[in-house]
Order: C-alpha cells, then structure tokens, then sequence
C-alpha cells in the first residue's frame, strides 16, 4: 500500500490496529491480510481503541463506529456532529469515550450516544484507562475522570499540581501508573488509591529540547517511558 504513516497505534492482545495520518484504519497489520476498517466508514477517524471482543473508532467529528470481532462494524451518532473536534478515544468496560476541542465528551454504549455535562471549555485531548476508570487530560492543565461513563470529576491540586499553561497532549497506563505528557515533554506520573478514591501524582518540570513537540508515548513493564517527537527522534525519561 507504499508508505503508512501511523499517527496511533492501538493493540489488545493478537489484535494490532493503526489509524493513520490520513485518518483512516488499517486492521490485522502484523498479518498478510491488513485491511481498511470499517469498509463503510465515511469520515476521517481521530482515534481507535481495543479491548478485548470490544472495538471503538470515533472520526473527528464524533460518529461512532463499533464492532465485536473487528471485520463487522455499525455506525452510531446523535447528530451533533458540528459540535468541538474529537481528540481521543478510550474504551471502559462496554462503552467508548471520546472526548475532544472546548470541552466536549461524548459516550457510546453501542444503543446510543450521549453527552455527559462537564465543567469545562477546555480542548481535551488525550484519554486513557486502567479498566476500572478513565482519565482525560488536556488544555489549562485541565485534567478529569470517570469511573462510569455518566459522571465526570476534575481532579484536585492535591491530587496534580497544574498550571494554566499546561497542556497534556498524551497519556497512558501501565502497571498501577497513570502517565501525562506536556505539549512541551513535561512528564506527570500518578497512582489511584482505591481506599480515597484520589490520585496522586509527582511531576517533573524536565521539557524536551529545541521546542520539540510529543507526538507518541510508550509506557514498558518496568516503567521505562519513552516518547517519540515530531522529528522522529525518540526520547527516554529519566525518574531519577
């Protein structure tokens, strides 16, 4: 198919999933038979996400499409598609959640799709999930979480420091962390206490260098963070 150039990679056990630049899907890539998914899709895709037999994509306008094995896919909106761009999608539990520009969520249980009231007008632009929750972040250094999909909660200063001119661009989970990266490369990491029902999290001021901007992260077993930027370059941080 000549050159891919992957902007998100997604994998859940066998299953490997690549959106593109051009913000279409490509499915089974570590097979002989990749595919373009959905093959009804009639938008451009923001994001997709795997888990398990559950299969979300989002386009960028927010239409969802969804599949139990992958290869079937069916459409599902409520129609306000001029509303804020989609940024991000993450699944919890059965349901997909995307969220996007000037504060817009949107929830998809596979029956419908609905908007959740958020107290916020900032641009969100990364998710990501334990299973149990999921944790947006984005514009302002405005950061929130769900654990069902209905009510969404900012988090604290106690729970991570911030300052307006934060912007978490990328996240991700692995092994009890919660990982925020900064337009600028500044790294959050952070843990949830069941007992509380509060994270904690410790940043670092540390920023990529020459204004590089993040484009990827990778979170290892371990807890190596590596973040790829936009020149191609891919950098390690250091906890200590």
């Amino acid at each position: 198919q000549g050159d891919l150039y992957a902007s998100k990679i997604r994998s859940s056990g066998s299953e490997t999933m690549v959106l593109l630049q051009t913000g279409e899907i490509i499915s089974d890539v570590t097979s002989d038979a990749e595919r373009t998914v959905p093959e009804d899709g009639d938008g451009t895709f923001a994001d997709v996400s795997v888990s398990g037999s559950h299969y979300f994509a989002v386009t960028n306008t927010g239409a969802f499409y969804f599949s139990s094995n992958g290869k079937t896919w069916e459409k599902i909106s409520d129609g306000n598609e001029e509303a804020g761009e989609i940024n991000a999608l993450t699944i919890l539990g059965k349901m997909g959640i995307a969220c996007g520009n000037g504060g817009r969520i949107i929830v998809c249980d596979t029956n419908s799709v609905v908007t959740p009231s958020v107290s916020s007008e900032s641009d969100l632009l990364t998710s990501c999930s334990d299973g149990k929750r999921v944790l947006i972040g984005g514009s302002d250094g405005y950061v929130c979480t769900t654990v069902n999909g209905t009510l969404f909660r900012q988090l604290t200063s106690e729970e991570i420091p911030v300052s307006a001119e934060d912007a978490w661009v990328l996240s991700d989970y692995s092994e009890e962390e919660f990982v925020l990266i900064d337009r600028t490369g500044k790294v959050a990491i952070g843990t949830y206490n069941e007992k509380n029902g509060k994270y904690a999290f410790k940043r670092s001021e540390a920023v990529l260098p020459n204004g590089l901007q993040p484009t990827q992260l990778s979170v290892f077993a371990g807890g190596d963070i590596w973040v790829l930027t936009d020149n191609g370059f891919i950098y390690a941080f250091a906890r200590s």
